[in-house]
């Protein structure tokens, strides 16, 4: 099996979706502070992870709070696992 670098993949979502180069991401850049970045894009962002990674997100991980960075992500998709 193939292991998915997660933050390539949201890396590059974010880099598509807040036009924005993938070097000025890291794992803690605040993704809040982008224009563009809303609870829209955050419905966009759990799609993209359960097609891509293939990790079904619980109600519980809805919230805003949770995808504040990309770090803040990796940590909710590795309690998941």
């Amino acid at each position: 099996m193939v292991e998915i670098n997660q933050f390539d993949l949201l890396s590059t979502f974010f880099s598509e979706k807040l036009k924005c180069e993938k070097s000025e991401l890291t794992e803690d850049t605040d993704l809040t502070l982008f224009e563009g970045y809303n609870s829209m894009l955050v419905v966009e962002l759990i799609l993209y992870i359960e097609e891509n990674i293939h990790i079904e997100i619980p109600d519980e991980y809805f919230g805003l709070e949770n995808y504040g960075t990309i770090g803040s992500i990796i940590n909710v998709l590795n309690k998941i696992k």
